[in-house]
């Protein structure tokens, strides 16, 4: 060997020596950093701990307890999406590891992301098949096939050996919640309580359990069982707000507002000096007392040594907006900020000054304040929450996403900002990225109210029941006594023709006993036993609802509805006749009288009596509009125009008043009359999808400048990947106009086949057919357009013809 090799040699061995050595190095900083954490821990110091498990990472990325014991740090913290990516992170870099497999497989179950926890569970078995841990989780995807297949025997196998493993094993969470559900599968209350309190005794910190016990217990319409669960649930969590608000909403629907108030007082004394119970306490206040009391209270913690001056001063100025008092509000938050220092309290200050000012129809100085606001701290998260909003308005959605994603990297676990990134994704016309933000806004929120309840909406609407019902039942579990998740939860049962899911909603609703939900509950129930076709049972209900003033006027609806469903005028008249004569002076009976009139053709005795409802009060929108309606039907269209004309002078600002008179003049021919109004709409709400679409539509039609088809493809962008027939002929005319007519052609053949008799629809599809040189698919549109087109038209049917000439002679030009 050469000296040089020799050298050499000698090099690659110190570089070796060198590599083992900063490996090693490595590794036990890592395991230093790794002890430390779990010291941490221990102590209770979960922030630092964190700190210190991320360093770890840097050090050796594959450190498998590290990695799990972060994941689980994670959890404990609150982060469950962090995590569940740790875990499966994990599951990934040590495949064939069963803690690794085992822990994703019980973390995706946990988070029902059954697709995940097959695949982990399957290795975990592999590895250790005769595992408790892998046979509570083989039980749960048993109990699901079950449910699917709503197997009775197969449900009752698998509780019976959930309950024999935990006989063996009572720590297993999984196993539990199997025996759990197992039992609520099979309808049986009564015994998931039990079970539920063996839960409960074994982990008695674990929410879950305490949220379902509610869930059941108001189904039940056991409101004893109800308050002891929260009083017991909000003694364990007293830092919970969904348990300590749900007491609140079970003392008030006892009507015991003074339990409830001595209840949120001690609340207040038990945490000292903290701001946010007494905030609490003041919401209260305003629910069951009224603005005085709140107000009167401010001023008492006002008062108080070390009071936060500029929190209560502000809840006190926007106390006296909410309460009517705007003016006084705004001027009171004017003074509390005028001269104090600029910093993050006084910006949040000022940015609720600035929603006051929006509200208030001064949007100028609101966003002058706002933008002041960014000046200062152009990361302000709700001063950007409000700018977002504006810009969204405004259809300047890459601006409005840019501003959300600066407030996103400030507040990435803020569901109110994944809400907003849906509306913009929404107007944007991206459907895919705003289900995916409201689902996040649904996972942040940990399921709360607003958020579940727009998510479930979206998914009723595409048709996703199930998914909807899981969304709300998780939801549900948070708030049991929230009447607009639980009528929501009965609408989608309903709709799944699920009569026994909507019959335990209803008794929940029943259970909260305000007469609120009494009203409500009485709704749900007639439209189940309509839709059951239980007719006699359903008008045995409705005719028990007219005797209470708050539902008697629903009921007589719902009468006079069922009786017309079934083709008896005569019988609807006779209901009407008997109301009438007990009640001849009520304004709602006599509304429901015209309304019936109309119906049965005596439109002149309508009219006359939506005129004199009018002359008593011409606040009424929805009378206004029945009467230009029924002067409609009766030919007078003269005099219909000046009672629209009366109407919006009496109500400027009704959005539907404005509405109808667009749809007189589009029908008349003065589309340029028609476009203001919708733009008019427009400018005032520019989220309504069906002002967006006529005001898009009309323009498209009847408008050809680059300019106006430019701003009509803004305003109609939310209307891509719709499946309603209007608007995918809007949003395909204007694809097409645009010389998209790929895009075009599958929105404007759907919308011409659902519908047939619209001359417009047709005549779109056909002049899209002989853009794309398919003028023999296109004869047959123009002449169905022809067909449906007034001969009195004569302009219209002479374009139609000459397009139809056009397109044969095309036809006849190209070789087949």
């Amino acid at each position: 060997m050469s000296l040089t090799s020799k050298f050499a040699t000698a090099l690659l061995s110190s570089a070796v020596i060198f590599t083992l050595a900063a490996c090693e190095d490595s590794e036990q900083k890592a395991q230093r950093k790794f002890e430390t954490a779990q010291e941490l821990i221990a102590a209770g110091d979960l922030k630092r701990a964190d700190v210190e498990m991320r360093g770890i990472f840097d050090l050796t990325p594959n450190f498998l307890e590290a990695r799990l014991a972060y994941a689980n740090l994670r959890k404990q913290m609150g982060d469950s999406k962090d995590a569940y990516g740790q875990f499966l992170l994990a599951a990934e870099q040590h495949p064939r590891d069963f803690e690794a497999r085992m822990q994703a497989a019980e973390m995706a179950a946990t988070l029902v992301d059954f697709d995940r926890m097959h695949d982990n569970l399957l290795v975990a078995a592999e590895l250790q098949p005769d595992n408790p841990r892998v046979e509570a989780l083989e039980l749960l995807e048993e109990l699901q096939t079950a449910r699917r297949d709503r197997d009775t025997p197969a449900i009752e196998s698998v509780r019976d050996r959930a309950r024999a493993l935990l006989d063996d094993n009572p720590e297993l969470v999984h196993g539990r919640n199997v025996l759990i559900d197992a039992y609520a599968a099979l309808n049986d209350p009564y015994a998931t309580l039990e079970v539920l309190d063996e839960a409960i005794e074994r982990f008695p910190e674990d929410k879950r359990y305490y949220t379902f016990k509610l869930q059941i217990l108001a189904q039940l319409d056991d409101r004893e069982g109800l308050g002891e669960v929260l009083k017991r649930a909000a003694d364990v969590f007293p830092d919970d707000r969904n348990f300590k608000l749900s007491l609140v909403r079970w003392y008030l629907g006892n009507g015991d507002v003074d339990g409830a108030d001595a209840y949120l007082r001690e609340d207040v004394a038990r945490h000292g000096a903290d701001t946010t119970p007494r905030v609490d306490y003041i919401q209260f206040l305003l629910q069951a007392r009224d603005a005085d009391a709140a107000l009167s209270q401010l001023d008492a913690y006002l008062a108080e040594d070390g009071a936060d001056e500029l929190l209560f001063q502000t809840l006190r100025a926007t106390t006296l907006f909410d309460s009517g008092r705007r003016d006084e509000g705004i001027a009171a938050l004017r003074q509390t900020i005028d001269g104090r220092e600029a910093d993050d309290a006084l910006r949040d200050a000022q940015v609720t000054l600035a929603r006051m000012l929006e509200m208030s129809g001064q949007p100028e100085e609101s966003r002058s304040i706002v933008e002041t606001v960014l000046e200062a701290d152009p990361q302000q998260v709700e001063a950007l929450k409000l700018q977002a909003a504006w810009l969204v308005s405004q259809d300047r959605i890459s601006d409005a996403i840019l501003s959300l994603r600066t407030a996103m990297d400030q507040a990435p676990r803020d569901p109110g900002l994944n809400t907003l990134m849906a509306d913009a994704h929404e107007r944007e016309g991206n459907r895919d990225l705003m289900r995916e933000n409201l689902q996040l806004a649904v996972e942040k929120s940990s399921y709360g109210a607003s958020e579940s309840l727009r998510y479930a909406q979206l998914l009723v609407a595409e048709d996703k029941y199930p998914v909807a019902r899981d969304v709300l039942t998780q939801a549900l579990r948070r708030a049991p006594a929230d009447l607009v998740l639980l009528q929501k939860l009965a609408e989608v049962y309903l709709g799944m023709a699920d009569w026994t899911g909507a019959e335990q909603v209803v008794r929940a609703i029943r259970g909260i006993g305000t007469p609120q939900a009494q009203t409500m509950a009485n709704g749900l129930e007639a439209t189940m036993l309509g839709r059951m076709q239980r007719t006699d049972e359903s008008m045995e209900l409705l005719r028990g609802m007219l005797d209470d003033d708050s539902t008697a006027l629903m009921a007589q609806a719902a009468i006079i509805r069922a009786h017309l469903s079934k083709g008896d005028g005569a019988a609807a008249r006779k209901f009407m006749d008997e109301v009438l004569a007990r009640t001849p002076d009520a304004a709602g009976a006599r509304f429901l009288n015209a309304a019936l009139l109309s119906v049965e053709g005596r439109l002149e005795e309508a009219t006359a009596v939506y005129r004199a409802l009018l002359d008593e009060d011409p606040a009424q929108e929805i009378v206004w509009r029945a009467y230009v309606s029924a002067l409609m039907r009766a030919g007078d269209q003269e005099a219909a125009d000046a009672a629209l004309e009366e109407g919006i002078a009496a109500l400027p600002e009704s959005m539907n008043l404005l509405w109808q008179k667009a749809g007189i003049e589009e029908r008349a021919g003065d589309t340029e009359a028609a476009i203001e109004i919708y733009q008019t709409l427009y400018d005032r709400n520019s989220a309504s999808t069906i002002v967006a679409n006529n005001l898009a539509s009309l323009i498209t039609t009847y408008r050809d400048t680059p300019e106006d088809l430019n701003r009509a493809y803004t305003i109609a962008r939310r209307l891509r990947g719709t499946d309603v027939p209007a608007f995918q002929d809007t949003y395909g005319w204007i694809a097409f106009r645009m010389g998209n007519v790929d895009e075009a052609l599958p929105y404007l053949r759907d919308a011409a086949a659902a519908l047939t008799g619209d001359t417009m629809v047709q005549e779109h599809y056909a002049r899209a057919l002989v853009g794309a040189g398919r003028e023999a698919d296109a004869i047959p549109l123009f002449e169905r357009a022809i067909e449906l087109t007034p001969p009195e038209n004569a302009e219209r049917l002479q374009m139609l013809e000459a397009a139809r000439s056009d397109a044969e002679a095309r036809a006849a030009e190209t070789p087949n």
